[in-house]
């Protein structure tokens, strides 16, 4: 497990995460910073796909989502990663998130059961959800008043409804 609070070193003027494109935006911004570079050395496929299961949350003072990267078909450890994220004012972004990497099992086991079947992904699973559920978040006063005014006047104020998983490809990385 483990938590960011993210703020960008160059700030565009105008920059508020309050706003839910923007949010979205800056969550498909860090999972491709984050993500966006692993590929498999055979096929050139991407290692993840995020977001996945895309979910708005409810039950915070501000939009918040929860999301998944999870494997594709060729990552022979079957990372996963749960994520929740929100902003925390109009600059940084808190994100949270519970990742479980899985090894295949030994060739010394024969038969040599599958990935699931040697290590059950279901306990950690729920314990990411448990994790993740239990979040409760307040924002400050000046937050709430950043909020306000990105707010004011934007008809909707939701977060999409689905969000599919984001392409990359290895030019689309930039190189630091």
């Amino acid at each position: 497990m483990l938590a960011w609070v993210l703020k960008l070193f160059n700030i565009t003027e105008g920059l508020n995460f309050f706003p839910p494109r923007a949010f979205e935006n800056g969550i498909a911004n860090f999972l491709t910073l984050r993500h966006g570079q692993r590929f498999s050395p055979v096929t050139n496929q991407q290692a993840l796909l995020a977001p996945m299961n895309w979910q708005p949350l409810t039950g915070f003072p501000c939009i918040a989502a929860r999301f998944d990267a999870v494997a594709n078909n060729y990552n022979v450890n079957r990372s996963s990663f749960s994520y929740l994220t929100l902003p925390l004012s109009k600059h940084p972004l808190f994100i949270i998130y519970c990742g479980v990497s899985r090894y295949t099992s030994p060739p010394e086991m024969q038969p040599r059961p599958s990935i699931d079947e040697w290590i059950d992904p279901k306990p950690f699973i729920e314990l990411a959800n448990q994790v993740l559920d239990s979040l409760e978040v307040t924002l400050s006063s000046e937050a709430q008043a950043q909020q306000e005014e990105a707010l004011r006047g934007l008809q909707d104020k939701s977060l999409v409804s689905e969000f599919p998983p984001l392409q990359w490809t290895k030019s689309d990385i930039v190189q630091a």
